[in-house]
């Protein structure tokens, strides 16, 4: 680089130097510039064209690491080539001396512009930016306006004087400013150079050929410029300063072309890791970081700088880490950090690095933050583990509502067997009252006496039916009705002497009724069907005993009918003292239903009763 390569030998008076920056008008508009073929000069003009070269070059490229400072280093250089042949071509001191002035705009820029390159290559950016960047400008800024102040207190060059051989630079002497800059400038190029030697001793071959080519150039042109300070010069007397500095920035050029110092592929495989979400991690082969993104630092709890740290050393804040990491496996992991009081679950792939040669030279770790999907697991798995308990206790419970169940149908099955029981022991109790009111009416004599028992004898048998019907269905709760009917008129058919000469129509579909509708609805139908028996078929004459019942709206409709000889004229069936209609009539009451008598021709009774609700 250069910092202040313009010095001086020989001095004049300060008031003389004043002097010589005052030519007339004409002097002024007349200056004359004597462009020579000198090995100098065409060492300024090569070292001109090619940092303005590399200055278009890089700063088209300019996201890559230091490549906008970079760029702005080589520009500042190209100025001060510029500036330095224009001096070098200027035949009087004072235009000399407005072209050496005029170098100070890079002079003053250079050693800040390359410490601002080494800390962004390197990953410290954080030196160059705020307020204290804005700070290490300050005295650069003074010094250029001391510099095109000089003739007024001589702080940087107290004289300045030709040199004896045209088509050099002047001769500066130099005061206490020039030694205080330099100092200054020196300082942060030292730093630049320290901060890219430990980032080369901890990164990879191809990035250590990098910059290695940097410290090289660098190198001759802080070489080159201590020469020229010192006024050392070569035998013959030759200035060696032009010459390093052309050979240092041909290399350069040079350097950038062959090891992609900012080639698009560096850019973007640096912006890629920067911005990547997952965590991105690379060691050498001695276990040294030489990258480590800030997505990687949120994830394992780092903070600050981790480039060129032993990997141990970086992962102190998170222990669960380290034995995963130092494995060196080319197997997917996941790993628990707890970093800070924050735990992370991390997927965690490694991939081994290999050099041009395929020997391996380091490790890459990408790190994936699965918190979010370790957490849902967790969820899935306590809500599996609470659905599995809740499982098992709903087996349980079934299992135990099936052995009460089973309890349950067992003791069914038993009171169903006890109660088919007492409905046969019923109906043989009831068969028995028949049998012994049979065998007293024939002890009995007397029509009228005889006629009573067996009437008695009917409506009993009329019950024991409706038990035997019970005991013999599989549902003990309620009596295929129609089938009851059934029986029951074709038991009265058989015992009345007129049933043979009397046709029975029956129409009562899918009825089924409990015992407490039954035993009503059965002894109702045997009183009015026994009437017609004995009273609508005089003298055996044929005839059709009709029995309907349907429901409708909510009402059962029971209808009894005859198409014998009807009832005598005036004959009310409501206040007959007849036994037999007067139980009919009472039997109606207890269904809460309505008898009516209908029709003209024979006998006709409809009887209508709500449908009984389940509690009745």
């Amino acid at each position: 680089m250069v910092t202040t390569g313009l010095l001086a030998r020989v001095s004049i008076p300060l008031e003389l130097y004043s002097q010589q920056l005052k030519p007339d008008t004409g002097d002024v508009m007349s200056i004359l510039f004597a462009f020579n073929d000198t090995p100098y000069m065409i060492a300024m003009v090569i070292t001109w064209i090619v940092t303005l070269l590399m200055a278009v070059y890089v700063w088209v490229r300019r996201t890559s690491p230091g490549g906008r400072y970079f760029a702005l280093l080589m520009l500042m250089i190209s100025e001060w080539a510029v500036m330095a042949v224009l001096e070098m071509a200027a035949v009087d001191l004072p235009t000399k001396i407005l072209f050496g002035k005029l170098s100070y705009i890079a002079v003053v820029s250079l050693g800040l512009l390359f410490f601002s390159f080494a800390m962004d290559f390197c990953g410290r950016k954080t030196w160059i930016r705020g307020k204290q960047a804005l700070a290490l400008w300050i005295f650069p800024a003074v010094v250029l306006v001391l510099a095109f102040t000089n003739e007024w207190h001589g702080l940087l060059w107290p004289s300045v004087t030709l040199g004896p051989v045209p088509g050099e630079m002047a001769i500066y002497s130099h005061g206490l400013l020039f030694y205080l800059f330099t100092a200054y400038a020196y300082f942060f190029a030292f730093v630049g150079v320290m901060a890219l030697i430990a980032t080369a001793m901890k990164s990879s071959v191809e990035r250590r050929a990098q910059i290695s080519s940097v410290l090289i150039a660098a190198a001759l042109v802080i070489a080159g410029n201590l020469l020229y300070i010192f006024g050392v010069r070569l035998p013959g007397g030759i200035d060696p300063f032009p010459f390093l500095l052309a050979i240092a920035f041909v290399y350069v050029s040079w350097c950038i072309f062959s090891n992609h110092l900012f080639d698009i592929m560096t850019i973007a495989s640096a912006q890629l890791i920067a911005d990547a979400g997952d965590g991105i991690i690379v060691i050498d082969g001695r276990g040294i970081v030489v990258e480590l993104n800030d997505s990687a630092g949120r994830m394992i709890g780092v903070e600050g700088e981790a480039v060129g740290i032993s990997l141990d050393d970086v992962l102190v804040q998170a222990p669960g880490l380290k034995s995963c990491l130092q494995d060196r496996r080319e197997t997917p992991v996941e790993a628990r950090a707890d970093s800070g009081g924050h735990v992370r679950w991390l997927d965690i792939r490694s991939s081994c690095l290999h050099d041009s040669r395929g020997k391996p030279s380091g490790w890459l770790y990408v790190l994936r933050d699965i918190t979010d999907r370790k957490r849902a697991e967790e969820k899935l798995q306590t809500a599996c583990d609470r659905l599995i308990r809740s499982n098992e206790a709903l087996k349980r419970e079934i299992a135990d509502r099936e052995k009460a169940e089973g309890q349950a149908l067992a003791m069914l099955q038993e009171k169903e067997v006890l109660l088919k029981e007492i409905h046969h022991r019923v109906k043989n109790n009831l068969q028995i009252i028949s049998s012994l009111l049979s065998l007293q009416a024939g002890s009995i004599t007397g029509e009228s006496l005889d006629k009573k028992f067996r009437e008695s004898q009917d409506r009993i048998r009329t019950m024991a039916l409706i038990h035997e019907k019970l005991y013999q269905s599989k549902d003990l709760s309620h009596i295929d009705f129609e089938e009851y009917v059934g029986s029951l008129t074709g038991y009265l058919s058989r015992s009345y002497v007129a049933g043979g000469n009397v046709r029975i129509d029956l129409d009562i579909s899918d009825i089924s009724l409990d015992i407490d509708v039954a035993i009503p609805c059965g002894l109702i139908i045997n009183e009015l069907v026994s009437n017609s028996f004995k009273y609508a078929f005089p003298g055996g004459r044929p005839g059709t005993i009709s029995v309907r019942m349907k429901r409708v709206a909510g009402e059962y409709e029971l209808t009894v009918a005859d198409d014998g000889k009807g009832l005598p004229e005036g004959f009310d069936f409501r206040t007959s003292p007849s036994l037999g209609l007067l139980l009919v009539n009472t039997l109606v009451g207890q269904l809460d239903g309505v008898i009516m008598q209908v029709g003209t021709r024979g006998t006709c009774f409809k009887i209508t009763f709500p449908v009984p609700g389940p509690g009745k």
